[in-house]
C-alpha cells in the first residue's frame, strides 16, 4: 500500500478489478467479468499477466456464443469510453500510435531493484539479455511464466472451485512478479 501511494500509483484499484473479474467469471457473469478485466488492463497493463489464465478459464466455463459476443461487446464499450476520455483522435489510432509504444517499449532491465528472484540471483542491475547457462535471462523468465500458467491450469483441471481458481490467480500474480523481468515492487500487489 505504501509503495503504491508513495509513487502515486493505483495498484489497489487494479487488484480489486482483477479479483472482481475472476469472481464474476467463476459465477459465469461473462459480460461484467470481461468488462472489469479490460478496465483493469486499461488502468495498469501489468494486468496482462493474468490474461492467459483468464482466457483459459473463460472458455473452461463453457460460455454460450451469445455470452462470448456480449463479452467482446463489453470490452469494446469499455475501450471506447475510457480511451475517448484521453484523446480527441480515433481511439484505435490513439491506442496503436500512442499507448502501445509506451506500454510495450522494451523492458531490458532484468530487475528494477524489486525483491524478486532476479535481484537475489544477480544482485547488480543487469540487462535481461545476460546469459544464464548460455540462455538469455529473458528467455528463462518467459519459460518460468509458461510453467506458472501450466501449474495454474492444472489446478483448475484438478478441481473447478473457487479455492483452486483463487490459488491459480495467486500463483500467476505472485509468480509473474517473482520470476519475470523488469518488475517493480508494486506489481506484487494483486497477489496480496
Amino acid at each position: 500500500w505504501y509503495l503504491s501511494a508513495f509513487w502515486g500509483q493505483y495498484d489497489q484499484m487494479v487488484a480489486l478489478l482483477l479479483i472482481g473479474s475472476f469472481l464474476l467469471l467463476y459465477k459465469r457473469y461473462f459480460l461484467l467479468s470481461a468488462g472489469l478485466l479490460f478496465l483493469a488492463g486499461q488502468i495498469k497493463p501489468t494486468s496482462g499477466f493474468l490474461l492467459p489464465l483468464y482466457g483459459f478459464y473463460f472458455f473452461y466455463q463453457k460460455p454460450s456464443i451469445k455470452s462470448i459476443i456480449s463479452s467482446l461487446f463489453s470490452v469494446f464499450i469499455v475501450f471506447w469510453c475510457i480511451t475517448s476520455l484521453f484523446s480527441n483522435r480515433n481511439p484505435f489510432e490513439y491506442t496503436f500510435h500512442v499507448i502501445f509504444p509506451r506500454v510495450f517499449e522494451a523492458r531490458w532491465l532484468l530487475s528494477n531493484h524489486a525483491a524478486n528472484f532476479w535481484a537475489i540471483l544477480i544482485p547488480v542491475i543487469e540487462m535481461a539479455t545476460v546469459p544464464i547457462l548460455g540462455i538469455p535471462a529473458s528467455i528463462w523468465a518467459s519459460l518460468s511464466l509458461l510453467g506458472l500458467y501450466i501449474w495454474s491450469i492444472t489446478l483448475i483441471f484438478r478441481k473447478n472451485d473457487l479455492k483452486h481458481l483463487l490459488l491459480s490467480f495467486y500463483i500467476v500474480a505472485a509468480g509473474s512478479y517473482l520470476f519475470y523481468i523488469g518488475q517493480l515492487d508494486r506489481y506484487f500487489y494483486p497477489a496480496v
